[in-house]
């Protein structure tokens, strides 16, 4: 005879097999190009290079420049892998203070920024909580609840 608490249990395991069913059918989809990411670090230079060392010259005649480290190439920075001015790949374990959580370049978000209809959002950074745009119910319809579980 199942008890009160094994029903739960049971209804609990039934749960998570529903969880990872839909997690892995979202993990199995190709996201990114086989070009987008680096395959390991490469470092050619000290660090920070002699590039980065000149560009620190002329910053520190405008600025402080104690706290930095070396420059970076964000142009040539993705996934998790960082770029510095010398052309140093090196990985990124904090990806600018975990404020990059797909990583640089990451080929969604440079498409969103290239469609003209996200430019006002990027522009006035809307406080989507007190102040949301009029179109903003229907991109959460077409974009966020397209990926919620079911």
């Amino acid at each position: 005879m199942l008890t009160i608490k094994t029903t739960g249990h049971l209804r609990r395991l039934h749960q998570i097999h529903n969880l990872r069913r839909c997690l892995s059918s979202v993990a199995r989809r190709k996201l990114l190009p086989d070009h987008y990411d680096y395959d390991r670090p490469c470092v050619s230079t000290e660090i920070p290079g002699p590039r980065s060392r000149a560009l620190l010259t002329d910053l520190d005649k405008m600025q402080n420049t104690e706290a930095v480290q070396f420059f970076c190439d964000y142009e040539r920075s993705r996934g998790n892998w960082l770029m510095d001015a010398d052309g140093n790949r090196l990985l990124d374990i904090y990806t600018q203070i975990s404020s990059l959580p797909l990583g640089y370049n990451h080929p969604a978000l440079v498409n969103a920024l290239r469609d003209i209809t996200n430019l006002s959002t990027f522009i006035n950074r809307p406080s989507l909580g007190i102040l949301p745009p009029l179109d903003f119910p229907d991109k959460m319809g077409k974009v966020l609840m397209r990926v919620a579980p079911p």
